[in-house]
């Protein structure tokens, strides 16, 4: 998915929430490279590279989306390399 589009009100959060492991889903299942996973926590959501950005948030305003959701990684070193990032 590279895009949820819907009024207000029609779910959408709630889905990306529960796809992210932030709260339970009722039913469904979760494909990723046509095999199923459970994801119950943010941290198995973020082992498969999935996550979600907010529409109007960002964690430092003046760095790209992409500079954005490398910090948001949980897995950052002390230091990074944005070279290395910027490449992937």
């Amino acid at each position: 998915v590279d895009a949820l589009l819907g009024e207000n009100g029609a779910g959408k959060s709630t889905l990306v929430k529960g796809i992210i492991g932030y709260s339970p889903l009722q039913s469904g299942s979760i494909l990723v490279n046509n095999r199923e996973h459970a994801i119950s926590t943010p941290r198995d959501s973020h082992q498969l590279h999935i996550g979600m950005v907010y529409q109007h948030f960002t964690v430092a305003p003046g760095l790209s989306v992409a500079e954005n959701l490398v910090l948001s990684r949980g897995d950052l070193p002390w230091r990074i390399n944005w070279t290395r990032e910027h490449k992937r």
